[in-house]
């Protein structure tokens, strides 16, 4: 059978899916989802964290721990299930068990389960 080369797009959806399943364990609280990674991720000049306090800088890593965690509602934790659960139906690769694993996780976040800690 003859191989037919990838379009652009299919190259660019593959190396997306491909960061999602690497960063999503950063989306992971424990006991939710968070809506966005900005408790990791250093803000630019062109996209400051906006602070709670007058008093912190709008930039470096002392904003960020000002600012937090920006964990989602529970109506947006929902929607990233049901998007991971798409994602698993969709994905013939070795990631889909990934994207199911972390769907059922997420799913008994909401009826109170948490991850252990130490």
């Amino acid at each position: 059978m003859k191989s037919v080369p990838k379009s652009n797009a299919a190259v660019l959806l593959e190396s997306g899916l491909t960061t999602l399943s690497s960063l999503l364990p950063l989306f992971d609280s424990g006991g939710g989802s968070f809506y966005d990674l900005r408790h990791v991720m250093q803000p630019t000049r062109d996209q400051p964290v906006v602070s709670h306090s007058a008093n912190t800088p709008a930039f470096g890593p002392i904003s960020n721990l000002d600012a937090g965690p920006n964990r989602a509602r529970w109506d947006y934790h929902a929607v990233h299930i049901r998007q991971l659960r798409i994602l698993a139906v969709v994905d013939n690769s070795e990631r889909a068990e990934k994207w199911l694993t972390t769907a059922n996780r997420w799913t008994s976040y909401m009826v109170g389960f948490r991850s252990p800690h130490n």
